[in-house]
């Protein structure tokens, strides 16, 4: 009766010390919400998500865990504009014949529930002289103008043949 209570006191204590800390979360991942259910009807789908977390058999490999596997798709649901993921399956860690796997993965797809992302539209294209502009002459929305040097006069323009004239 004694051997059955120090074998219980010793199991316990392994799986204690095999316990994987969860993971605090940043603020970029505190701001993604993840469940089972279906988002608003106004979300926008962004695409399938995907995480992991552990890898190897053992104690050859790293432990992972849910929490740390959440965490994971959390920040990439945060990496793609999404503020919600709607977990579609979980796979475990699972015992096999040769391997204790440590790894946990999850799948879901990442939603954007708030407001859309506005982003500042991008710059014109630069517009190139082709051919490129000659010594003396500076490419200006895709013509070249000539450069007088010294430089004109208040009142004064340069021409092309690369002189001053009076403004008219």
């Amino acid at each position: 009766m004694v051997g059955t209570g120090r074998r219980a006191a010793v199991v316990l204590a392994l799986l204690v010390g095999c316990a994987v800390p969860e993971p605090a979360l940043t603020p970029r991942e505190s701001s993604v919400r993840v469940g089972k259910a279906r988002p608003p009807p106004d979300a926008r789908e962004l695409g399938p998500v995907t995480s992991e977390d552990g890898s190897g058999c053992g104690f050859t490999g790293r432990r992972g865990s849910y929490e740390g596997a959440e965490a994971n798709l959390r920040d990439r649901t945060a990496a793609m504009g999404g503020d919600y993921v709607e977990i579609v399956k979980v796979s475990p860690a699972i015992q096999t014949l040769d391997c204790l796997s440590n790894r946990w993965a999850i799948e879901g797809i990442a939603y954007r529930t708030g407001p859309a992302v506005v982003l500042p539209p991008p710059p014109p294209p630069a517009v190139d002289c082709v051919p490129p502009c000659s010594p003396g002459y500076a490419c200006s929305a895709g013509a070249c103008l000539a450069l007088c040097n010294p430089a004109c006069g208040p009142g004064q323009v340069c021409r092309q043949d690369r002189t001053c004239a009076a403004a008219h």
